[in-house]
């Protein structure tokens, strides 16, 4: 009999522990499965921000880059780089006026308006080597000044195409 006296109480603190052990772990399973959840909410999140700011980042060079294609325009026409009749490159205008714009933030500037910019500086240090502007020269700026000014309005064309 001294025997099941400590039997009742033995299986009340055994169920008791087992209860608490199970309960402890069920707590704890859902804690760390909402931590988990938080975890994954977090890094989406950051995710999306450095998205966000990828594309901030893309567009501010998007503007930057058409404002120097706006300001490039704008002197096209206010300033004469190919006269008229017969069509005649002005090196000094393109020089002082054109050619800074584009250098100002040459960085962010499409590649084929830089090729075509590297090209018509190569054919000018030609000529300025050579101290004249042969036909042939005058022919090949005249031909690469229209194309940079056909590319920058192609690019604008792209722009309007994606909007």
């Amino acid at each position: 009999m001294a025997d099941s006296q400590w039997i009742a109480p033995f299986i009340t603190a055994l169920s008791t522990i087992s209860a608490s052990t199970i309960a402890f772990y069920s707590a704890y399973k859902i804690n760390s499965k909402n931590l988990k959840n938080e975890i994954l909410k977090f890094e989406k999140q950051i995710q999306w921000e450095q998205e966000k700011l990828e594309m901030n980042i893309i567009r501010e060079e998007r503007l930057n880059k058409l404002k120097i294609y706006n300001k490039v325009l704008k002197l096209d026409g206010e300033v004469t780089v190919l006269s008229s009749y017969p069509i005649e490159f002005n090196i000094k205008s393109y020089e002082d006026n054109i050619r800074p714009i584009l250098f100002e933030e040459y960085h962010i500037i499409d590649q084929d308006i830089k090729d075509i910019t590297k090209k018509i500086d190569r054919i000018i240090k030609t000529c300025n080597m050579i101290e004249e502007i042969q036909g042939e020269h005058n022919e090949e700026l005249v031909n690469n000044y229209v194309k940079l000014l056909n590319k920058i309005d192609n690019h604008y064309r792209r722009k309007e195409d994606k909007l």
